[in-house]
């Protein structure tokens, strides 16, 4: 049995168990749950949707928590194996639960599987920082979550730039050399998505909900516009739509169970009507052909729109991977090239040293070797990987192994 299916076991008969009021009110009688099972993802997203209304209007009590927790061995021997696509994003809810009541060990299990899933491995991250906030020798680097998401308030290197007035008590405000903004990245994934470029158009609607909403924090203060709000929901939605015509099915089921889960009740029906439309498709539909001016202006506004963040490295990776789509692609490229240059410069003025990305840009470095790859990138997932597998090992090492099972009669 996978891990997503235990924990997938274990939520389900959380609510059978009746752990928790708001559980009980709608627990899941095991004849109901074996008809949900001809539709495996409606079972999926509608637990999912239960947990998470559990989690954040419940005030749960030690025992509740510890209650949830602890019963999976019986839970699992009292309803059968429930496996469906985007059992994932429960697998993170278990985590969050995880780390609240303190159990953290069991969080980072839960969390480093959930953590290699392109759909939910940000969120996860972020929540391993929590669950290894007593272990700062065991937190996954800071450059990995930059790597996995680089546009982000978040992760974006500000930190790099070190002021030439910083002994001064009264100094110039620090330039802003990255910027993030909510409405141009959608506005980027959007253009990215009508240039047929939907392998690249999945992962900016996702940066650009990273970006545009606050930290879905666990342990502290969450602002009620985080990622896991309903507005943010509607960028999931189209982030599973792109990556479905990008091929990526299981990453699109994914994306399709987040937004079914933590967005509003008509986004829930808008999704459980796309989940019915994919199972009864045949195969796949695959993307329509894009008119070659279509694609040339949808790329265009986007290059302009990733300069007006100051993320010119960006831009010239679009250009450089979609050559083909320009008239004249050398000079698109010099032009945001010699703008880059231009807002290094200025920067400068204020700046003693600047380091960007694991450059070293100013005084003796080339700020044209800056490179801001793309979110959630293959590379930046196999390096999630291992790095977990490095903490995973580092945890073990920390922990008592457990006694030997007594042997039986």
């Amino acid at each position: 049995m996978t891990c997503a299916s235990r924990i997938v076991t274990a939520l389900m008969l959380a609510g059978m168990l009746g752990v928790g009021p708001a559980l009980a009110n709608e627990a899941i009688p095991p004849d109901e749950v074996r008809e949900q099972q001809q539709s495996r993802w409606e079972a999926t997203a509608k637990l999912g949707r239960r947990y998470w209304r559990w989690q954040r209007t419940l005030t749960v009590s030690e025992e509740v928590g510890e209650s949830l927790l602890s019963r999976e061995e019986e839970m699992r021997r009292r309803i059968p194996t429930v496996s469906s696509p985007g059992c994932t994003v429960l697998a993170f809810l278990s985590g969050r639960i995880a780390v609240r009541f303190g159990k953290l060990q069991r969080a980072r299990g839960v969390l480093a599987e959930s953590a290699t899933h392109p759909a939910i491995s940000f969120e996860s991250l972020c929540a391993l920082r929590e669950a290894t906030r007593e272990r700062s020798q065991s937190q996954v680097p800071t450059n990995v979550r930059i790597e996995a998401m680089p546009l982000t308030p978040l992760t974006r290197s500000l930190g790099a730039l070190r002021m030439k007035y910083a002994s001064y008590g009264a100094r110039p405000p620090t330039p802003e050399l990255l910027s993030c903004d909510r409405a141009k990245q959608r506005t980027i994934a959007e253009c990215i998505e009508e240039a047929g470029l939907h392998d690249v158009a999945w992962r900016c609607y996702a940066e650009a909900a990273y970006a545009g909403f606050h930290t879905a924090w666990i342990t502290h203060r969450v602002d009620p516009e985080n990622w896991l709000c309903f507005e943010a929901a509607e960028y999931w939605l189209r982030a599973a739509h792109c990556a479905r015509l990008a091929g990526r099915q299981e990453v699109a089921w994914d994306f399709l169970t987040k937004a079914a889960v933590f967005g509003s009740d008509a986004l829930f029906d808008q999704a459980q009507q796309t989940a019915k439309e994919w199972e009864d498709e045949p195969e796949p539909a695959q993307p329509q052909p894009v008119d070659p001016a279509v694609q040339r202006e949808a790329l265009t506004r986007a290059i302009r729109l990733y300069a007006e963040l100051n993320a010119h490295p960006r831009a010239l990776l679009l250009i450089d991977e979609n050559r083909d789509a320009f008239d004249d692609p050398d000079a698109l490229r010099k032009e945001i090239e010699e703008q880059w240059l231009a807002v290094i410069k200025d920067v400068t003025r204020e700046a003693a040293t600047i380091t960007l990305y694991g450059v070293d840009v100013y005084p003796d470095g080339d700020p044209l070797e800056v490179r801001i790859p793309w979110a959630l990138s293959d590379e930046a997932l196999s390096h999630v990987r291992e790095q977990l597998a490095a903490l995973h090992a580092d945890t073990a090492e920390a922990v008592p192994p457990a006694p030997p099972a007594a042997a039986e009669e």
